[in-house]
């Protein structure tokens, strides 16, 4: 049996429509995937993510409308440092520039 690692990323500013465009980048070298808001994703037989986003919220601040989503990760055959560098990965894909 292999050991689960988790991971959450709570309260991500994303839509899930963004979640759907840049998530697929992060994969370029899985052997399968299925993305959508339930993901399964190989590399090889040994390595595997699930991945699953909540539904959309939004956060209101007076006329402002923020939409955020809960996602949570489920890395099975990766080693403490490997979800880490995913993870790293993951949080760089989706940083939004500000300045």
């Amino acid at each position: 049996m292999m050991t689960s690692i988790t991971r959450e990323r709570a309260e991500m500013g994303i839509t899930h429509n963004d979640f759907r465009r840049i998530f697929p980048r992060l994969l370029t070298t899985a052997t399968e995937m299925q993305i959508g808001l339930q993901s399964e994703i190989s590399w090889g037989t040994t390595r595997k993510l699930k991945v699953e986003v909540s539904a959309e919220f939004v956060r209101k601040i007076a006329l402002l409308r923020l939409p955020y989503v809960h996602i949570h990760f489920e890395f099975q055959g990766f080693t403490d440092a490997g979800a880490d560098e995913f993870m790293a990965n993951f949080d760089r894909a989706f940083h939004k520039g500000g300045g």
